[in-house]
């Protein structure tokens, strides 16, 4: 182990607010509040999802393309009237749109700006955990030669069923918007996906116990697996002490050992099988804090993680994520999917 270091829309829902109750801050015209999700909270244990179910779904092109990149995340609220069949459309009035939004000095022409833009809509078939999730959208836009300019996909993996029921049947919920590129491109994406659906999105921010989650389902999808491959990544975390000025401390550790705390933090009983319990994850935070207080005196109980990497993905508070293990991408994208319905403004 290394030493540290310094280092205007109400949401998804059926139920019409009663005489006298509190008007929603945020406005949307379609939907109402529900209780599916009032009452949620990140689950206290989880099955993890087996990997084979997406990765036998989804086809390796497509899959390919969304490891090993960073993404930064969104949350997307329902989507009015969204339908597959109109996906080329879909193209030609986002193509239109950017355009208009992007174009830059008073002689532009957006005839011109829109000749020098290519967008393409694609449904990533199998990117869902149940029939109940809607299926996955890729959005890639080419500008000005750069093919890769911006691109997204929007997803629902294991969502919520409860909720999904609770739908109307005009709404499609795609709750989790993944993007890289030109930001003023993906700006204008989200301004016309809000625009057109009657949506809303935001950054999709991680909180200590998200970013803990992740740091434990990576661990134990390495560990999982019959013959573990040897690791190429050390684990790391960065912590944020409340300090004046702020203090960040950032701690290395190999990936064996790494596995080996992971291992001695997890409860013995055999018929667990499967399932993570967020005590265990606690376990293992606390196990790694305290070897960095016995070694070197800095007690890390006080702050928060703002990053976290590992052999099989990288992610940091304010959104950003990375997956490098196809092994691990259904039980991460379903806890993303969790984060993206419950930080929906209510």
């Amino acid at each position: 182990m290394s030493s540290p270091k310094e280092s205007a829309s109400r949401t998804p829902g059926i139920k019409r607010r009663t005489r006298g109750s509190r008007p929603s801050t945020v406005g949307h015209s379609h939907l109402f509040l529900t209780r599916a999700l009032s009452n949620r909270r990140l689950p206290t244990k989880r099955k993890i999802p087996p990997s084979d179910d997406l990765l036998e779904k989804v086809e390796p092109q497509q899959l390919f393309s969304l490891m090993g990149t960073e993404w930064q995340v969104f949350y997307v609220t329902p989507m009015y009237r969204f339908r597959y069949t109109q996906l080329k459309s879909y193209a030609r009035q986002l193509a239109a749109f950017v355009a208009a939004e992007t174009r830059v000095g008073p002689e532009s022409s957006a005839a011109a700006a829109r000749a020098d833009l290519a967008v393409n809509f694609s449904v990533v078939r199998g990117l869902a955990g149940t029939d109940r999730d809607a299926e996955a959208v890729f959005i890639q836009i080419s500008a000005g030669g750069d093919k890769s300019a911006w691109s997204g996909w929007l997803a629902c993996v294991n969502g919520y069923a409860d909720y999904l029921r609770s739908l109307p049947p005009d709404f499609v919920c795609l709750p989790l918007l993944a993007g890289r590129g030109r930001e003023p491109l993906g700006a204008a994406v989200r301004s016309w996906l809000g625009r057109t659906f009657d949506c809303s999105s935001a950054p999709l921010e991680m909180s200590h116990g998200v970013l803990q989650w992740l740091l434990a389902l990576w661990l134990d999808a390495r560990e999982s697996r019959p013959r573990p491959r040897a690791p190429t990544r050390e684990l790391t975390a960065l912590w944020t002490l409340p300090a004046e000025p702020p203090l960040r401390v950032r701690v290395a550790v190999d990936s064996r050992d790494a596995g080996e705390l992971w291992t001695s933090a997890r409860d013995p009983e055999p018929d667990q099988g499967d399932e993570i319990r967020w005590e265990e994850v606690s376990r293992f935070t606390r196990g790694l804090a305290g070897h960095v207080y016995r070694h070197f005196k800095v007690d890390l109980s006080a702050g928060n993680l703002a990053r976290v990497s590992a052999e099989a993905g990288a992610a940091t508070r304010e959104g950003r994520i990375k997956i490098h293990d196809s092994g691990s991408l259904n039980a991460t994208l379903t806890l993303l999917t969790e984060c993206a319905l419950l930080k929906m403004p209510m």
